[in-house]
């Protein structure tokens, strides 16, 4: 049974207690079946944590640390951000949040605690006329169009005809031999001339379309050293092959190669600052304790990075992704790692779950349909020492942008099958 099906009956049956829903027990490989001791359940908006006083939590018995009562987010959950950023809405739309207020995202049709590190957006404007535009490039100015955000005044028609010197600079002198990439809103004005690209360094690599609705569009480009810009080129370098007419808005060039959420900028480029969420000491010592099993069910941006999951001080994890030896997920003591690779090819984390066991016989983890092998050199005590711990990030950075459903805690070892069992995506 999956965790996600059983917690949304349980909240229509018995809203309150939605923790009694029979797929947050679990068997423990010492015996007898418990529920958590913490739930962080974004996708619901439901927060669960044990009765048990922070200073007692290290001692306290199972029994003890599995009576939970309600909590809202804030009690588990210690959010920042020194600046505004953007999310989805539920109905499509761009919207602003405030410093400091946590982002619950539906970009893939689904609320989700949005987290992202800084990232800077390298196209000065979104007054599409005040950037370089090619000679036979018209740009219009669209007040009655709404825009994606739902908002008139942000809308420009862009037409360029299948002639030399069709383009809109995004930005200039970009990337400087690293990854770029760029990202825009775009929708169809004249179905017939619905096909644009996006180029950097002048390479192309597919003829987009624009729709009906307002559609975000971005390509990335492992080396760049030029410029980025919206156009009508085809991906064999033959220029100005067709006629483009479209609605366009919000442009962004990031450093990168997946784009983030919208940076509005108006005149300089501006950089959006990392969210911070920080769990509450009860949760730390939750996960301090000699046996602990964690579950998180979440989408991150890419496969490839090297981010926490669930970070702790410095640059140390409990979950992490594993970076550099391939798409998955590893488990890290401060000298040693378990890893849990993907399946070859897999390039994205796409609705996962991960669990790992932390004890003193070593670390084990699991990633849907497999389970690691324990690792006997990283037993519990062997961990790094750490006070906080954090949802997507460490301490100093280390970021696992992506969109984060749930976090449980169990306060003990669970055997391996239920460790697997609970590995999966929240649905």
């Amino acid at each position: 049974m999956r965790l996600g099906i059983s917690i949304a009956e349980s909240i229509r049956r018995q809203p309150e207690r939605f923790w009694t829903a029979p797929a947050y027990r679990a068997e423990s490989a010492g015996g007898g079946a418990y529920g958590p001791a913490a739930i962080l359940d974004l996708r619901h908006g439901r927060h669960a944590l044990t009765t048990v006083p922070t200073a007692d939590i290290p001692s306290a018995s199972l029994a003890a640390l599995t009576a939970l009562a309600a909590r809202p987010l804030t009690d588990i959950l210690a959010f920042t951000r020194s600046g505004t950023a953007t999310y989805i809405d539920a109905d499509g739309l761009i919207r602003v949040a405030a410093a400091d207020q946590p982002r619950f995202d539906y970009t893939h049709g689904k609320r989700r605690l949005l987290l992202e590190g800084p990232a800077t957006n390298l196209c000065i404007t979104r007054n599409l006329p005040q950037l370089t535009l090619g000679e036979n490039t018209i740009v219009t100015h669209m007040p009655d169009e709404t825009g994606p955000d739902g908002v008139l005044g942000n809308v420009y028609r862009v037409q360029m005809p299948a002639a030399p010197s069709t383009f809109v600079r995004f930005a200039n002198n970009v990337g400087g031999g690293g990854p770029v990439v760029m990202s825009v809103y775009v929708r169809q004005f004249d179905a017939a001339k619905r096909q644009f690209s996006i180029a950097v360094d002048g390479k192309v690599d597919s003829v987009l379309e624009a729709t009906e609705e307002w559609q975000r569009y971005e390509s990335a480009y492992s080396q760049s050293y030029g410029t980025a810009a919206l156009g009508n080129n085809a991906p064999s370098g033959a220029s100005d092959v067709y006629a483009s007419d479209i609605l366009v808005a919000f442009p962004q060039v990031e450093l990168g190669l997946v784009a983030t959420s919208y940076i509005p900028t108006n005149g300089t480029t501006v950089t959006r600052p990392a969210d911070k969420a920080q769990l509450s000491p009860a949760v730390a010592a939750l996960l301090k304790r000699d046996q602990v099993s964690v579950m998180v069910q979440a989408r991150l941006a890419s496969a490839a990075d090297n981010g926490r999951i669930l970070g702790l001080d410095m640059a140390n994890w409990l979950i992490g992704q594993a970076g550099a030896s391939g798409a998955g997920f590893s488990a890290w003591n401060g000298s040693s790692a378990t890893t849990r690779l993907l399946p070859a090819g897999v390039t994205s984390l796409d609705d996962f779950g991960v669990a790992v066991n932390l004890d003193e016989a070593g670390t084990a983890l699991a990633a849907g349909e497999a389970i690691s092998g324990a690792n006997a050199s990283a037993p519990k005590s062997s961990y790094a020492p750490f006070s906080d711990a954090y949802l997507g990030r460490s301490s100093t950075g280390a970021y696992s942008r992506g969109w984060y459903d749930q976090l449980v805690i169990w306060p003990f070892q669970m055997t391996d099958a239920d460790l697997q069992a609970k590995a999966v995506v929240y649905e």
